[in-house]
């Protein structure tokens, strides 16, 4: 009798155990940033994928094809290969460039840290057509597994609690197309990708996936003849309802909100005779309501955020653009007050910035030659004009190389 009540409470006690992942792996929600968990909103960049994400040491990015990395103590980045004789972005060999670890082939690659882990997206090479696949490696690029594998290729993705998000344009039964948003689950075993969205705007498309909390967050485009639609957008993740953000009117055009203490910030612009006006800055809560007028910024400025401060990006293509050598990116407090600025009138045409976490802000730019990544350290923030120091620079056809595939 002792021994079959000694067996109940081993066969209980595995059970428990048994049941222990299923425990762990119950969703996350609240309106909180939880780090290693959530969207790294940080290192966004409107009409991109996300090219550059931080783990606890450090930093990863692409340029072109090839994926690097960069401890955060050194900000001196490395290529993520470690075989011994390889030439990784040296090499000019189009059917050895693929056999890089760091080399993933796809025209603009997905980066994203989660759970201790990369992913990136790759094009799957070998078939009569290509195919495309979400990539799960280790922080050392030296394991790697085939997580999702995609029909078509995939737009905007975003990882968010384990749940993976990315649109596709695609057609129906009866050859009608239409855009869509995904989600796929990464801690449920044989998951199938369900549809969360679909769009059926003429001329329309979906880009700028963006993940907060509860909130995912994308840009709705149609371009036709007659009209250019630009319309904010909110997927609750916990009701599995999508709503319009911030007004009805066509002839108010949102640029995507910027995520800030728990807040949007956002700038409406107003579309009148085909011309779009500048408009004011705003400020709602999460769901985009409760809006009211925020703190001014220049007219030729766009709005940016991280974790601990707000930007005014002065954009040189605005109609009202400073003379070039007044340009600037100007940190501010919560209150739009600025604590410092760094000067962008000299950097090339082409540029972007990612406001990135806690330590570091970077500056990306190319030109029809080179790729550069520059990066400023926040804890000189506050001490007035800052400095951009040099991160990363390729020749374009060493980061995006001709490639053959031998079959």
């Amino acid at each position: 009798m002792k021994s079959f009540k000694n067996s109940l409470i081993i066969a209980y006690l595995i059970i428990c155990v048994a049941l222990l992942p299923g425990c762990a792996g119950k969703n996350i929600t609240g309106n909180t940033y939880i780090e290693g968990q959530d969207f790294q909103y940080m290192y966004f960049t409107q009409g991109r994928v996300p090219m550059m994400a931080e783990s606890e040491s450090g930093y990863y990015f692409f340029s072109g094809f090839y994926l690097y990395y960069a401890d955060k103590k050194t900000m001196k980045p490395v290529i993520l290969c470690n075989k011994p004789n390889c030439l990784h972005d040296a090499e000019t060999d189009p059917q050895k460039v693929y056999n890089c670890n760091a080399f993933f082939r796809m025209v603009s690659p997905f980066l994203a840290y989660y759970d201790g882990s990369l992913y990136v997206t790759s094009t799957i090479f070998g078939k009569g057509r290509e195919d495309y696949e979400l990539v799960k490696l280790s922080q050392d690029g030296t394991s790697r597994k085939s997580v999702l594998t995609f029909d078509s290729q995939p737009g905007s993705l975003a990882i968010h609690r384990g749940k993976v998000y990315y649109v596709q344009n695609v057609y129906d039964k009866s050859l009608q197309s239409y855009y869509k948003i995904s989600e796929f689950d990464l801690k449920k075993f044989g998951a199938k990708p369900r549809d969360i969205y679909a769009g059926k705007l003429e001329g329309g498309h979906i880009q700028d996936l963006k993940c907060y909390g509860d909130s995912l967050y994308f840009t709705e485009y149609a371009h036709t003849e007659k009209m250019i639609t630009t319309r904010a957008m909110r997927y609750d993740i916990i009701t599995g309802k999508t709503a319009r953000l911030f007004t009805d009117n066509d002839m108010e055009i949102v640029l995507d909100p910027e995520i800030y203490d728990n807040k949007l910030y956002y700038t409406m612009e107003i579309l009148e005779d085909g011309v779009v006006k500048e408009g004011d800055t705003f400020v709602s809560d999460l769901k985009g309501e409760n809006s009211r007028k925020s703190f001014s910024i220049d007219k030729d400025s766009i709005i940016l955020a991280d974790r601990k401060y707000l930007y005014a990006n002065d954009n040189r293509f605005s109609l009202d653009a400073k003379p070039r050598d007044q340009q600037a990116l100007r940190i501010l407090d919560r209150d739009g007050k600025s604590v410092g600025s760094i000067k962008t009138g000299h950097i090339d045409k082409h540029f972007s910035v990612i406001c990135g976490g806690d330590s570091h802000l970077f500056i990306t730019t190319y030109t029809e030659d080179k790729f550069q990544i520059f990066y400023a350290d926040k804890s000189e923030f506050g001490t007035g004009e800052i400095e951009l120091k040099p991160f990363f620079e390729i020749e374009q056809e060493h980061a995006r190389p001709g490639i053959e595939i031998i079959h």
